[in-house]
């Protein structure tokens, strides 16, 4: 009896904790203006943030690009093959991606029209589910009034440059849930899910080996820590034969018992702010000098068919 009664209990938290967080979709515009054309309110999202920086240095970007696609969504950049396997592995764990319940299709074998490997690796990482879940002590509510996945929250961020600018922050959470693995637990916490070749792999940006995790950019669940006040955690998938699998806490205690552990925090929340701080000023300072084309590598794929480097190829 004691066992189901501290399950009932942590279901509570957990569904507590979700509707008190829950906001409102956000505001439709990025960049909202008054009257006579001043700014009067930026809404920005964690994942806009990150097509201007990773790792707190500048990405090279075209502005124009990044104004028809990100703040007034004109056009839209079709998500990339990895993406949509990242995106069919989320909504098959948890129901729906952060765009909604959508029917994700992967490329079928161009002959028989069957299932290639990879989604079917994707399908057997979401049959374990369940029982992973259940050793990590992990809660999914898919819907209801009790939902925790998807959860939608904003705070506030005050401007030292721009105070007269109201500024809204938005992020959503994929799952917000009681977890547990080898050398932690957590009451609740905001957990991202991450789909990979390969969760051992240490090459590249999204490597999530050992190694290739001290490159990584934890900037969104820094973030996230800020805006849900909650312990943030990776879950992280992978394709491979082997259907790897690994939880990865992400750090943010500034009053870590461990000096260099402190010390990382430190840096990482410093770092996130100024982030966010670099972006607010770019934006702005686009507003002013307009977003202008800077053609590049990725005019060839740009969907802005009105741009006069569309379909280019550019020289580097």
């Amino acid at each position: 009896m004691s066992e189901i009664k501290e399950f009932v209990e942590t279901v509570t938290r957990a569904f507590t904790l979700s509707r008190r967080t829950t906001h409102k979709e956000r505001s439709a515009c990025v960049i909202c203006y008054n009257d006579d054309g001043t700014i009067r309110e930026l809404n920005i999202s964690s994942s806009l943030i990150t097509r201007f920086y990773h790792n707190g240095n500048k990405k090279e970007f075209c502005p124009l690009k990044m104004y028809v696609t990100v703040i007034n969504k004109k056009f839209t950049v079709p998500p990339t093959e990895s993406m949509m396997r990242g995106l069919l592995l989320e909504s098959l764990l948890i129901g729906e991606t952060a765009q909604g319940k959508e029917n994700i299709q992967l490329p079928r074998h161009k002959v028989s029209g069957a299932k290639l490997a990879v989604e079917k690796a994707i399908e057997k990482q979401a049959s374990m589910w369940p029982m992973r879940c259940e050793h990590h002590g992990i809660i999914v509510h898919k819907d209801g009034p009790y939902k925790n996945v998807q959860v939608r929250q904003k705070i506030g961020w005050n401007s030292h440059e721009y105070p007269e600018i109201d500024i809204n922050i938005y992020a959503t959470a994929d799952l917000i849930t009681p977890i547990k693995d080898n050398g932690f637990e957590y009451d609740m916490a905001v957990t991202d899910i991450k789909g990979t070749a390969d969760v051992n792999s240490n090459f590249g940006e999204y490597a999530w080996g050992d190694e290739g995790l001290k490159y990584k950019d934890h900037f969104q669940l820094v973030l996230y820590n800020r805006v849900y006040d909650l312990p943030v955690a990776y879950i992280v998938f992978d394709w491979s034969k082997n259907l790897g699998f690994k939880i990865i806490p992400v750090n943010i205690n500034p009053n870590h018992p461990e000096q260099e552990k402190a010390a990382e925090a430190r840096f990482r929340i410093k770092q996130m702010e100024e982030t966010i701080r670099k972006t607010i000023i770019d934006i702005m300072s686009f507003e002013k000098s307009g977003w202008n084309a800077e053609p590049g590598t990725d005019c060839l794929k740009c969907p802005n068919i009105y741009c006069e480097h569309n379909g280019k190829t550019q020289e580097i």
